[in-house]
This record gives structure tokens, sequence and C-alpha cells, in this order.
């Protein structure tokens, strides 16, 4: 009986650009599809304007794209009324990684619209706790919890110049590859003849990690739009507010489940890529100053470093800038909750300063770039920026864009002991939480 209440926080729900896209013709010549220059050969029977095509153009040039993603989901609920009580919680993270190929089965680059698909790797876990009591002690009460990793597939990127719309589909898991969500408690009811009857719950099923979702609304088209409207590059989605789907356990009340959702795209280039790298980077945390507020607690010094993907060393393509950027940084008054007593600044919590590589600062020092770039013993260009803290609580994710000559942007990666990629979160976090995993591993959390 308890199975029957199995979370179903994340539907597969996709956007409405989504929708539109499975819907639309799909008629354009293979021989077309793969052409940069398709947008010029056919502008003027698609209507394109001259603003378009160049879009267009842009785009039908980026042959893969690479994503990583996080989100957290939390929600709740809490109802009294007289002898009966209710109160849930659940809360969820997930991180992964996807590989995205040009489609050349949903692509029509000579009318301005692209399709990339792909798949990825899942990785995530959530904690759920229930009860529910009427005043004669019937109910049930239970906690569940998961954690694992699962494929991720049928992602989909999609984008129309004329229409102005971008689409980022989160594809599917397979229910049977899920990790397993095991559940314990126990449930009270009537028994026949008078008296309650306890039964235990322990059961175990699968649970799919829960992934990005970017809203279906105008205002979430609109967003989405003006990520890619430059062209390609490094393009950021981010959303807050209600998920796609809902508990039938969770959502009672009108409470729903809030999710915090951000998906990072950036063009694949053959054989190149920016490596960062930051000295004890995994045991970093955040400190103040107690006894001079205004100076940091602590520092890092950030390299990023052009490479290549073999290993190998090889003629680098110009470089025009390493630019360095401060995303979503914290604004905590004072260096901690109660110091100095009163505070009110809404100053940043860490800051860019420039290092041995010199650079110039700029944004209340939340970007630094750098121009003139020197090269390592093996000719391969680089750049540093020291990141200055000044509150225990400080959090931020460090942006690395390294811009060729040739307009070509690569994103900065950290790289794991086993081999992984993933964003420069300070500090290091799973997820869009504000928790350093050097404490979530000390404390065993």
């Amino acid at each position: 009986m308890a199975s029957t209440y199995e979370l179903r926080f994340r539907e597969s729900r996709p956007s409405l650009d989504f929708m539109r896209s499975m819907i639309s013709p799909r008629w354009l010549l293979s021989a077309l599809v793969c052409s940069g220059l398709a947008g010029l050969r056919v502008a003027e029977a698609a209507e394109l304007t001259s603003a378009e095509v160049e879009l267009a153009k842009k785009f039908a040039g980026v042959v893969q794209w690479q994503g990583i993603w996080d989100v957290s989901v939390v929600g709740g609920a809490s109802r009294s009324n007289g002898g009966y009580h209710l109160e849930s919680r659940y809360e969820a993270t997930g991180h992964g990684t996807f590989l995205l190929e040009r489609s050349s089965d949903n692509d029509e680059a000579a009318r301005g619209y692209f399709t990339w698909e792909g798949k990825g790797e899942a990785r995530g876990g959530g904690l759920g706790t229930f009860s529910e009591w009427d005043g004669q002690g019937r109910g049930e009460e239970w906690a569940q919890e998961f954690g694992g990793v699962v494929e991720q597939e049928r992602i989909e990127f999609s984008l129309g110049v004329k229409g102005k719309s971008a689409g980022l589909h989160a594809g599917m898991q397979r229910e049977e590859k899920a990790p397993l969500m095991r559940r314990t408690g126990r449930m009270v009811s009537a028994q026949s003849g008078g008296g309650n009857n306890v039964s235990p719950i322990d059961t175990t099923f699968r649970a799919p990690i829960d992934t990005w979702y970017l809203g279906s609304s105008d205002a979430d088209a609109s967003r989405r739009w003006q990520a890619v409207s430059n062209g390609p590059g490094v393009l950021a989605f981010n959303y807050e507010g209600p998920t796609a789907g809902r508990s039938q356990k969770f959502a009672v009340s009108g409470a729903g489940v809030t999710q915090r959702s951000r998906v990072v795209l950036f063009p694949v280039y053959e054989d190149l890529e920016v490596e960062v790298t930051i000295a004890d980077y995994s045991k970093w945390r955040p400190l103040g100053s107690i006894s001079d507020p205004k100076k940091p607690g602590n520092t890092l010094v950030a390299r990023a470093i052009l490479i290549t993907k073999s290993g190998k060393a090889k003629t680098f393509p110009a470089v025009k800038a390493f630019r360095f950027q401060l995303m979503d940084t914290s604004r905590e008054p004072g260096v901690c909750l109660n110091w100095p007593l009163g505070a009110k600044d809404d100053d940043y919590d860490l800051r860019l300063a420039v290092a041995g590589t010199g650079g110039d600062v700029s944004d209340r020092d939340q970007k630094l770039a750098v121009t003139s770039l020197p090269v390592d013993a093996e000719q391969r260009p680089f750049a540093e920026v020291t990141i200055e803290c000044f509150d225990f609580g400080a959090k931020a994710e460090l942006r690395v864009i390294c811009e060729l000559e040739d307009g070509r942007e690569l994103i900065g990666l950290m790289k794991d002991s086993g081999g992984e990629q993933d964003l420069v979160r300070l500090p290091k976090m799973k997820g869009p939480d504000w928790i350093a995993e050097s404490w979530r591993r000390e404390k065993d959390v």
C-alpha cells in the first residue's frame, strides 16, 4: 500500500519550444544541413533578414555542444486542522554533463533552424520525510532517501533564428536503470473488530534523478533567446521557480516544489580546451577577517591555460584575452552572521585582484581581463587571477573564458582526479547549494 505514494517530482515534460520543434516539418536536403553557407543560398526563400542570415551562419558552424548542469529541488508542506496534522519535506540535488551532436534529421539550416541531440550522465540524490495523522492516531510516517548515477538520453537543444526561439529539453532517464530509493516508516490503520493495526513500511522503488527545468512562459522563452542572440559561445540558461512536476503527497494546500536550474553550453573545438587549476581547491573554505573586515580573510590564485586535448605540443592559435568573472557572488552583510554588529553593507564577498600576469579589473572587482599573455615552457598561453575572500559564508562561480583572435570562445573547466570536467564553484560545492564539500566530508554529512 505504501508504494502507491511514490515520489514523482520531475516529469519528463518538454518546453513549448521543444513541442513546436517536434511538429515542425523536416524536409531539408542533407547537403545543405552541413553547409555554413546554407542560409545565404536560400535566404530569400526563407525570408531571413541579413542579420538573421549572419546569425544562422555562425550556428551552422557548430558541430558539437558540451553541456554541464546542476539543479536543486526543495519543497514541503505543513497543515493542521483539529486533530489532523500533516508535515512533509523534500530536498534533492542533481548534477551532470552531456555532449550534443548536430542532427541531420531534425535540422533546417537553410531556414535558420538547428537541432543538436545527444546524451549524458546525471548524478544526484534526495531525501524526503512525510507524516500524516488524524485525531484517532491513525496515519503514516516515513523517510526515504536515494542517490546514484543514471544515463540521460535524448537531450535536445533546438534553435530557430527566424522565430527567435531556443529550446533545451532534458530528455529522459530509463526507469529500470534509475537509482533505488528506500522508504522506511510505519502505517497505522483501523483494525477489523476495533483497535488499530500497525504495519511497518520498508520498500524500495526506482527514483529518477532531478534534472533541469527552464520554464515554459513567454518570459522564460525570452530569457532563453537572449542567451543565444549574440551567436555561439558560452551559453548560460537559468531558472528559479516551481518545478514542472508535482508530488501527490508533497504538494498539498497549494505548497509546491521550488527548483533552481542552471545549464551551461559551450561549443566543442577540435583538440583545444582551457584548463583551470587552483592550489588546494578541494580543501578551501571561505574566511573573513574579524580584526579588519575590510581586508580579505584568505585568498586563492587561479590559473587558466590553453592546452591541447591530446597533450601533444603544437602551434596554438592567437589568443585575444583571458577573461575572468565571478558569477552569482554572495553579498552577505559584514564578515559573518553577527560581526560587525549591525552591519548592513552589500559588498561582494569574493573579489578579483591582479595576479602575476597582470590585467584590468572592473565591475566592482567582479571581472578581470588579461590581454598581454605570457606562455609557459611548452609555449602554452596562460593567465592568472587572485580571488580575495571577505566573508565566512562567501560563494560564487568563477567563469573563465579564453577568447581567440578568430572569435572562438573556450570556457575554462576544472578537472578532477578521475578526469571529469566541471565548472569552477567557490567553494567546491555539490550542485547549486551553499555548503563546501570539504565541510561535508569532515563532518560526514
